[in-house]
């Protein structure tokens, strides 16, 4: 995406801008790029407060220890730039989110080398399993690192924060759903050896052709589709269903739905709570806007996003801002996704699962195809009162938060 500076300032020699130009620049968050003589990026940083940052930067004033650079490759002092530098370029955003996501797309075209230093921090996984595949197991794979045969979507699950939490979640799945659990020996069928998961009577055994491959695979495709919701859902499905049965006095029956609503709740764990098939990777990010009370809708699928509207929380334009997202949701196609997307697509993730924490707003699930456009959600109600209580200017940003810096060295 294409980013226009708020904020453009240009200078000739090491005395820097002056003190005038750089007061008048905004005390709000954003990101600062520096520029060379060549109009090359010297450094990028991500700060809560520009004008402090700039100043800071450009020798006018001093930066805090408390606030000292928290650099995304190494950590680096905060030098003097005036001798390097002839221009800086300012981008506002209303939320650290917001600026991460304008930062990766500003380091992905001036710094492209510690662009992928960077998104080597914000890395997210995925399980990957196709149920066309001559042998339908699934593999846990980082999103950055996919071959081209293995980037469709309707194919992966995820995001996942870690490569411990893909592991964990595709061995709950096996559970759930008696997949086979020896891919070597699935490759076999119907010659290979059953395991011991058979003898529990906890496999059907398409290796050995117990049970035929074309019964196999839609077992295989229903595991690649089950929605949080729908973990939700089954656990309580088979929590109500083992009541039933013990209250019947059906105690075998109460035993195998106690041992599947078990199973459902593995798989509704926090590590797995924002884990969907890809194809259904979508969200609505409501968050604080630039102008104080109000609140910025970003629409995301995958790692593509766009700016849909800033609203007044207490005015009716968030319908209509909310069925615009929706709308730019549904026309995003299912294609494979492509290395920006993946990138995007780690840095989302760590803002899902808490590592940074959204402090105000929230990324909410859309399901564009279930729900009607425009549809006000519980979640995203709840989420346009909490963007839109943010008491400062700098939309909650403090200035003890630490800036976020890329060098171009």
């Amino acid at each position: 995406m294409q980013h226009t500076p708020a904020h453009t300032l240009e200078w000739t020699d090491d005395a820097g801008p002056g003190a005038e130009a750089l007061t008048a620049l905004p005390a709000r968050r954003g990101v600062v790029a520096f520029r060379s003589a060549g109009h090359l990026t010297v450094t990028l940083v991500v700060t809560a407060d520009v004008r402090r940052l700039s100043r800071a930067r450009l020798g006018q004033q001093p930066v805090p220890e408390s606030e000292a650079a928290d650099t995304h490759v190494e950590s680096t002092p905060a030098t003097d730039l005036r001798p390097v530098t002839r221009g800086l370029d300012v981008y506002l955003a209303g939320s650290a989110l917001e600026a991460d996501l304008v930062f990766l797309d500003i380091a992905r075209a001036s710094l492209p080398h510690v662009y992928r230093a960077a998104t080597d921090r914000w890395r997210a996984w995925c399980v990957r399993l196709d149920p066309a595949a001559p042998t339908p197991t699934w593999k846990k794979l980082r999103l950055g690192e996919l071959d081209a045969n293995e980037r469709t979507p309707r194919t992966l699950v995820g995001p996942f924060r870690d490569k411990d939490a893909a592991g964990r979640y595709g061995e709950a799945r096996d559970d759930l759903f008696e997949l086979c659990r020896y891919p070597r020996e699935l490759a076999q069928a119907p010659g290979g050896t059953p395991c011991v998961y058979k003898e529990m009577g906890r496999c059907p055994a398409a290796c050995d052709g117990s049970e035929p491959m074309h019964a196999y695979r839609p077992l295989a495709d229903r595991a690649i589709d089950l929605s949080p919701v729908a973990r939700e859902a089954g656990a309580a499905e088979a929590n109500k269903a083992m009541q039933a049965a013990a209250a019947a006095h059906q105690f075998e029956v109460a035993a195998q739905q106690k041992n599947r609503a078990a199973r459902f709740t593995a798989l509704t764990k926090p590590a797995f709570a924002h884990a969907d098939c890809l194809d259904r990777a979508r969200w609505l990010a409501v968050l604080p806007s630039e102008r104080r009370g109000w609140v910025r809708l970003i629409a995301v699928a995958l790692g593509r996003w766009r700016p849909i509207a800033d609203v007044d929380p207490a005015g009716e334009a968030a319908t209509a801002a909310i069925a615009e997202a929706d709308r730019w949701l549904e026309r995003q196609p299912d294609a494979p996704i492509a290395d920006e997307a993946s990138d995007a697509m780690g840095l989302l993730a760590s803002y899902l699962y808490g590592r940074p924490k959204i402090s105000a707003g929230a990324l909410c699930r859309r399901t564009p195809n279930t729900q009607a456009p425009g549809a006000c959600t519980p979640d995203v109600r709840a989420a346009i009162r909490s963007a839109a209580r943010v008491k400062d200017d700098a939309c909650g940003g403090s200035t003890q938060e630490r800036d976020r810096e890329l060098t171009g060295d």
